[in-house]
């Protein structure tokens, strides 16, 4: 896809209707998510399966920043070694995982739905956010993300949560103040 930087509204009017030409047939679920995302459940097949069960057809997860003082060193699995987050009512809303028979289009950033033909079930599967990896990876991401910012994400002022001197939410100012408000969010 030839973008001109981190452009939130190219990838959903440009690219978004490729899920179905890519599942529908074959896929009992698609998941989307970013990168630093990660989909957890202890039993998310058994969970997954549960949900088609019940007739569910778009899920929302529970959403949460997970939070660390240094960035991971395991071989293993990332929520085995970071465990500790904070819920986000924004990321709560965020309706990934979903039947690739129904019809959705999402709002910029794909955390919103636009329009659905199926309801929204809430359920305990959790989405969780790994930006926030120790102080220095939160100040290079920054940086390197807003390098990388469109035209477009300025104008819509998306950009925000990636200047140095910003203090609001997923901020670097937001991610010290966190760090004192982190529980555990997946059991050890």
């Amino acid at each position: 896809m030839e973008t001109h930087g981190i452009d939130d509204v190219a990838w959903v009017v440009g690219q978004w209707d490729t899920y179905r030409t890519l599942s529908r047939g074959w896929a009992d679920w698609v998941i989307v998510v970013d990168a630093d995302e990660v989909v957890y459940h202890p039993f998310l097949l058994t969970r997954l399966a549960q949900c088609a069960r019940d007739g569910a057809r778009i899920l929302k997860c529970d959403g949460y920043h997970m939070i660390a003082d240094h960035f991971p060193t395991t071989r293993g699995q990332i929520y085995e070694e970071i465990t500790t987050g904070v819920r986000d009512f924004f990321w709560c809303h965020k309706p990934c995982i979903f039947s690739p028979d129904v019809e959705l289009q999402f709002a910029p950033g794909r955390h919103h739905l636009k329009e659905a033909s199926a309801p929204v079930t809430e359920t305990d599967i959790k989405l969780l956010h790994y930006r926030f990896l120790g102080e220095d990876y939160c100040r290079a991401r920054s940086a390197r993300n807003l390098a990388r910012m469109s035209a477009r994400n300025i104008k819509r002022k998306y950009h925000k949560p990636n200047r140095p001197d910003s203090e609001g939410p997923y901020s670097l100012h937001w991610y010290l103040q966190q760090r004192a408000l982190a529980r555990e969010v997946v059991a050890p």
